[in-house]
């Protein structure tokens, strides 16, 4: 008997919360006067504008195609700013402890002795002078988003070994793959979805032009960045955010390192 008494009190706290629920629905929706309309969620809420929030493309060469393995000997990154001619960057050379493999040398055009006569320096000091471009030039408040193309099945990998063999310290910020993210954009696109690769997208984002020096860290990284603004505007069209900029998805982005899961981080 006391179980039922339980369960008829649970019943009826149910009630009484369905009930103020409805309340609260006619309140706002029923006793609205003739022609108004109804207020609607959508999904945004208001924000300050975080300008320490910053895009930034990454691209390596490596000397060989295997991430378990490869060293790496070419590294640029981009300041990803739309619009942006010639957005602000730096571009390394790295003179690797183990051999190229030719295989990587005919895709990227990099042996020892062309390193050599490009000023390659062993990779700590290299990225300790990306880090010192990165302090300078955004400071050591700013939120970085980095996007690499196909990054989680190389670029990161790479760094993240590299990461924890001490020889960097994790770049902090977000990581993000533009493989992924047009994979999500260009889905209901029959005639792109099946061809992601960046000089396809490329050509695609500007219209049909070619993607010169495919291959070279520097020249990989601007484009994908162009990519990048392209698919963010392409995803704002589609869902009808009108308004949306690549600021903010940069800012909802950076988000993701306070309110995971999706976060990720070396």
């Amino acid at each position: 008997m006391p179980r039922l008494i339980r369960r008829g009190f649970h019943v009826l706290a149910l009630c009484a919360g369905l009930a103020w629920h409805l309340a609260s629905w006619a309140s706002t929706y029923v006793s609205a006067e003739p022609g108004t309309a109804y207020p609607r969620r959508t999904g945004t809420r208001s924000r300050r504008r975080n300008k320490n929030v910053v895009g930034l493309v990454l691209d390596l060469e490596t000397t060989s195609l295997n991430r378990s393995e490869a060293e790496i000997c070419q590294i640029a990154i981009v300041h990803s700013i739309p619009g942006s001619e010639s957005p602000c960057s730096i571009n390394k050379y790295v003179m690797p402890e183990g051999d190229i493999d030719p295989n990587a040398t005919k895709v990227h055009g990099l042996d020892r002795h062309r390193l050599q006569g490009l000023g390659a320096k062993p990779f700590a000091e290299a990225w300790d002078e990306c880090e010192d471009w990165l302090n300078s030039t955004f400071g050591n408040s700013s939120v970085f988003v980095w996007a690499a193309h196909n990054g989680d099945s190389f670029d990161w990998p790479i760094l993240k070994r590299y990461a924890s063999s001490k020889v960097l310290a994790p770049p902090r910020g977000v990581l993000i793959d533009t493989v992924h993210l047009a994979r999500d954009v260009l889905k209901f696109d029959a005639s792109i979805k099946n061809d992601l690769k960046l000089a396809s997208l490329y050509r695609h984002a500007t219209g049909g032009d070619g993607l010169l020096s495919h291959h070279s860290a520097l020249a990989d990284s601007r484009a994908t960045s162009l990519v990048w603004h392209w698919l963010v505007e392409k995803s704002a069209k589609r869902k009808k955010k009108h308004g949306a900029d690549f600021q903010q998805h940069l800012e909802l982005e950076a988000e993701t390192l306070l309110f995971g899961p999706k976060g990720r981080r070396l």
